[in-house]
């Protein structure tokens, strides 16, 4: 099927042999780098990315299709599976931040990121990527930050220049005709948005728990949360929730817009409240707990869980969620409960009423989980989480593995069904049970 007329069978094949991790056939996959197709050798970069350690052996051909506008993406894709072998191609990652195409320009950003010691150590590459901040073209400043925030304490030396690129005013608006007609994604805002991909790239450095002036970027980035533009509301906001604790001394200008107009940014200001462990959010969040829009009660009931016995007052208003018309909501409270210390183990019986009800698979998992960290409470129902063991999702029998592993002497009782699954067809699945059967030493 490699040598099949039709491109379309050529691609599947491709396809096919890399998800089979067909390492014998290699060789085969090698020499589709040289198609006539330049999908065909795109697919041929992924497939032989998934081949480990023979597929790297083909890394410099696969790195010379990043020169075909039509295969660049799977080859950095591609690339970013092959370890050492990918990392000596660094200068011809950066190149591709000028890319004209939003999907590539993030890829290789996020490539830089995975290659940063060795993006550092390549004396061209660095210097190639540092003079990009530079360019007249915003859309590659835009990819330049992101790059450097993706490559966290590596690049920590340029946070003063990121800081400085949060007063750029270029913008570009989502909006295009594929994006209306449904034909791609809308690009993210610090795809598009300096000020966007500044404080994200910032928000990434801290994160990295790099030796930085947290206090002084985590204000020039809350500067931001009361921009004109909702999107750099949003963004900023997120920063914040990647610097945590570190960018306390600003949670008070978070909370201010927890009413604001669009719900994305009450979403993020929820998240950045409970990452900053800002206690005396807590009201305010018991608040938007009550919210029309189902991502922002999510992001409201897990913040609470983040702020000890001062979020723990407001329990109840989490309990509620377990029954929220939204699935996602259900499942967030669940979360926190189990998050909540003894106070939210006390409504194990809640969850596991939740387990008994037919539910999204990622609702059931989520009572799973937290079943599962509930201690002595969340352990009373192991026979309940047992009954998983044998559901037709693999995730759910692999969260069911993994929640009877902390449940002791209570799922040691289901150690002759736990066993079987150490040899489950998959391997999520195999790796949750023996680690199980590990923990309980059975």
């Amino acid at each position: 099927m490699l040598e099949d007329q039709s491109e379309a069978v050529r691609c599947a094949a491709c396809a096919a042999l890399g998800a089979f991790e067909a390492s014998d056939c290699a060789g085969k996959l090698a020499s589709l780098l040289s198609d006539k197709s330049p999908e065909v050798q795109g697919a041929a970069c992924l497939a032989l990315g998934k081949l480990g350690e023979v597929g790297t052996r083909s890394a410099a051909d696969v790195a010379a299709k990043m020169q075909e506008p039509r295969s660049r993406l799977q080859a950095i894709h591609a690339l970013g599976t092959m370890d050492k072998a990918g990392e000596g191609h660094c200068e011809a990652v950066v190149d591709c931040l000028e890319d004209q195409d939003a999907d590539i320009r993030l890829a290789a950003a996020q490539l830089c990121g995975q290659m940063g010691k060795a993006m550092r150590a390549s004396e061209g590459s660095w210097a190639k990527l540092t003079s990009l901040l530079g360019n007249s073209d915003g859309n590659v400043r835009c990819a330049t930050a992101m790059a450097l925030g993706f490559m966290g304490k590596e690049a920590a030396d340029l946070s003063d220049s990121l800081k400085d690129m949060l007063e750029d005013d270029f913008s570009e608006t989502g909006v295009t005709a594929l994006t209306v007609g449904g034909g791609r994604a809308r690009v993210p805002p610090s795809a598009r948005k300096a000020k966007c991909a500044a404080a994200a790239a910032l928000g990434f450095i801290v994160e990295s728990n790099a030796d930085v002036a947290v206090d002084v970027y985590a204000a020039e980035v809350a500067n931001l949360v009361n921009d004109e533009d909702w999107e750099i509301r949003m963004v900023a906001c997120e920063a914040l929730a990647m610097m945590g604790e570190a960018a306390r001394e600003q949670a008070t200008r978070v909370s201010s817009i927890f009413d604001d107009e669009r719900f994305a940014v009450r979403a993020k200001a929820a998240l950045a409240s409970g990452k900053m462990k800002d206690t005396e959010a807590a009201s305010g969040l018991a608040d938007l707990t009550g919210d029309n829009c189902p991502s922002v009660r999510e992001e409201a009931v897990l913040a609470l869980a983040e702020l000890g016995d001062d979020g723990a007052e407001y329990i109840e208003k989490v309990f509620e969620k377990v029954s929220d018309n939204s699935p996602s909501v259900r499942a967030a409270a669940m979360t926190a409960l189990s998050r909540m210390g003894m106070k939210g183990q006390c409504y194990a019986g809640a969850v596991a009423a939740r387990l008994m009800e037919y539910d999204a698979v990622f609702v059931r998992i989520a009572a799973i989980d937290a079943l599962g960290n509930m201690e002595e409470h969340g352990a009373a129902y192991a026979e309940l989480v047992a009954e998983s063991l044998e559901d037709q999702q693999p995730q759910v029998r692999a969260a069911a593995a993994a929640a009877l592993g902390k449940m002791g002497p209570d799922g040691e009782a289901f150690g002759d069904v736990l066993k079987p699954l150490t040899k489950d067809p998959s391997s999520e699945v195999r790796k949750a049970a023996s680690q199980a059967v590990s923990q309980l030493r059975i």
